[in-house]
């Protein structure tokens, strides 16, 4: 994706709305949907993410905001913010790529 700053002057997000959406994450050896999961589930996963800019990373603050509005506009929001401050959020196109991952990291 081109991320050059366009007339409006800002880059276009990292991740695009129906992406994030359409994305599967792996907690504790199960396959989970970005947009259809609990919102307790989707914020642990988050908090579990690093960030890869900082040596000492410490998890965001940004996944709390799920608890106070679990909509799926919140949580493109939330992985777009991570993503924009250096968080390394693994996430899959698909359920069998991310169940994939798990055979792949052993």
């Amino acid at each position: 994706m081109n991320r050059e700053v366009g007339k409006l002057g800002f880059a276009p997000p990292k991740i695009s709305y129906l992406v994030a959406m359409r994305s599967w994450f792996v907690l504790n050896g199960t396959a989970y949907s970005v947009e259809m999961c609990p919102s307790a589930l989707l914020i642990q996963f988050l908090n579990g993410c690093r960030n890869r800019r900082s040596a000492k990373s410490r998890p965001s603050s940004f996944p709390q905001m799920i608890e106070g509005d679990d909509s799926g506009l919140m949580r493109w929001f939330v992985v777009t913010m991570m993503l924009e401050s250096g968080y390394t959020i693994p996430l899959f196109p698909t359920e069998q790529e991310a169940m994939n991952s798990l055979n792949n990291s052993s």
